[in-house]
């Protein structure tokens, strides 16, 4: 009986993000950004689609079971309900999610006339993914959390470490997801359809990292509010410190998902059509 509350509370939040979800669709202004070109061919798009909606999907169930275990593990250890908790586990169910999304296949058409078959991998060489500075960005506010839970350790407190070491088990997962992303093989395609995977992956690796950073980020802004703090003005520093990483976080987290333009953004999209076949990208 002690677990009725939890589940019922994680049972309102699911329902709720669901209701805010249902009708979230890939839109017209989504295809347009990812492929980088106001001009889509209906097959491009389609692969463009499919591959948004995948990942809005094994993300939104990441996240919901994520979210979900974050309420459960509050209220069951600490008969409360910490927000930094609730997001740091939802963080984590987004990116495995990511890895889910990546890791999956969608069908491929199988070869006719003696065309390549879209199973035989592809040799030729592959442009550079560029993540930029967010993922070492990333592995430094780890490294200090690290560091600050390794001090915090040695005075006796051992609960900024264990932050600090949940966080680096979270973002190798991203790193992890990054190394299927770069390694999964591309089969035999044309000059388009290439285009469409290697635009694909880019925008895989950015978000990624954005995850990554956001991960890092809430890390290091719990490792803080896990240190005991000495004195009311240290206690003062150390709250809007982690509150300012936790809105941070958030901001980081909202750039992994596409950033459409304001005129797209501003102007109602239609929802993309789907094809009736996508080039075999993904």
């Amino acid at each position: 009986m002690r677990l009725v509350p939890p589940l019922l509370l994680a049972g309102l939040v699911v329902l709720l993000l669901v209701a805010l979800n249902a009708n979230r669709r890939v839109s017209a202004g989504d295809v347009r950004w990812i492929a980088g070109t106001p001009d889509v061919p209906a097959a491009q798009a389609d692969v463009y689609r499919r591959y948004l909606t995948r990942h809005r999907q094994h993300r939104m169930v990441g996240g919901l079971l994520g979210t979900t275990l974050g309420i459960l593990l509050g209220l069951r250890w600490n008969m409360e309900v910490s927000l930094a908790t609730v997001l740091f586990c939802g963080l984590a169910g987004v990116l495995v999610g990511s890895l889910s999304a990546e890791t999956y296949r969608l069908a491929r058409p199988r070869a006719t006339d003696g065309e390549p078959s879209l199973r035989t991998a592809s040799l030729a060489p592959r442009p550079s993914l560029e993540r930029g500075r967010t993922v070492v960005v990333a592995r430094a506010l780890l490294a200090g959390s690290l560091l600050l839970g390794a001090v915090a350790a040695g005075a006796g407190h051992v609960a900024p470490l264990l932050v600090a070491l949940t966080g680096t088990a979270v973002a190798a997962v991203a790193e992890w997801t990054q190394s299927v992303v770069r390694s999964r093989r591309r089969p035999v395609l044309s000059p388009e359809a290439a285009t469409v995977d290697h635009r694909i992956r880019s925008f895989a690796a950015r978000s990624l990292a954005w995850l990554e950073a956001g991960v890092a980020t809430l890390t290091v802004s719990q490792a803080i509010a896990s240190v005991p703090a000495s004195s009311p003005p240290l206690a003062l520093a150390q709250t809007l410190c982690s509150l300012a990483l936790l809105v941070a976080s958030f901001v980081l987290v909202h750039r992994a998902s596409p950033q459409r333009p304001w005129s797209v953004i501003l102007r109602p999209a239609r929802a993309v059509p789907s094809g009736t076949g996508a080039g075999g990208a993904r």
